[in-house]
């Protein structure tokens, strides 16, 4: 009798890994690329409720900013979709910030010479779940040899 009172509602849609979040949010999909004694890659995409018109690496933070409204139509330019790379490979590592517009801006360092050709042993990924997260958001995604890989989106 209380369920007759109260009803039946619906449960709330779940949103897929490739949707656009809610307002304020940005989603995270992190995704191993490959992981051998030679390479190792992750790749981590970015959907935005906005676009970002910057994308910037140096040293090893990579940063999306000037954002706007997704649906602007008064404003041009940047994108609402960004993918970010940290590939280890013959010493070195490189990050790479892509967006679906064809922005692309690249960082890249030195694997200490301990790692020898296995990269990983000096990289250890710290992201590694998807998830929706409130903007700004500070990402460290991977240390390399003890220093971190971060990533920032502006709101």
């Amino acid at each position: 009798m209380a369920l007759l009172a109260i009803g039946c509602g619906k449960a709330p849609r779940k949103q897929g890994a490739l949707a656009i979040p809610t307002s304020g949010n940005v989603r995270v999909v992190s995704r191993k690329v490959a992981q051998t004694p030679s390479r190792l890659q992750w790749k981590w995409s970015v959907i935005g409720e906005r676009n970002w018109r910057s994308a910037q690496v140096k040293d090893a933070t990579a940063s999306l900013t000037k954002t706007y409204p997704l649906n602007d139509a008064t404003q041009s330019g940047g994108c609402n979709i960004w993918e970010c790379d940290l590939t280890a490979e013959r010493g070195q590592w490189t990050l790479t910030l892509h967006g679906s517009d064809g922005t692309t801006a690249t960082g890249t360092g030195a694997l200490p010479a301990n790692a020898g050709a296995d990269p990983r042993k000096a990289v250890q990924i710290r992201e590694e779940a998807d998830r929706l997260t409130s903007l700004p958001a500070d990402l460290t995604l991977a240390t390399v040899d003890g220093k971190t890989v971060a990533f920032h989106i502006d709101r």
